[in-house]
């Protein structure tokens, strides 16, 4: 919920500082610095979700092939795990061991939790 509105109010503020016409301010080159970083900024997170919405949506798709009983081929395997930075085995087993202590936190967590 925080991270959607997060992204909304970025999105918001890359909106404002596309139609905010800043050289008309007149503002010191300092500040007129700052807020085209803080535009170039605001547009990559933007992009940075919305490839992180189709690579999730990816995702859901080879898992419901793969719920289908369909072998999903090599090719498609090898793009997705590049895409993710899992390009070798280090990087494969340092993930495994990284989502089985997020799973292990989680489950001990659930377990000792006060009702």
């Amino acid at each position: 919920m925080a991270s959607l509105l997060l992204r909304e109010l970025n999105h918001d503020l890359a909106t404002l500082l596309n139609l905010l016409l800043v050289v008309d301010l007149g503002l010191v080159d300092n500040v007129l610095d700052v807020l085209a970083l803080l535009s170039c900024q605001c547009r990559r997170c933007s992009l940075a979700a919305k490839t992180k919405q189709a690579l999730k949506a990816i995702m859901l798709s080879l898992i419901q092939e793969i719920d289908r009983e369909n072998v999903p081929k090599r090719e498609r395997l090898e793009e997705i795990l590049v895409e993710v930075g899992m390009n070798d085995s280090s990087s494969c087993n340092e993930e495994i061991e990284s989502l089985e202590q997020e799973i292990g936190d989680h489950a001990s967590k659930k377990w000792t939790a006060s009702p």
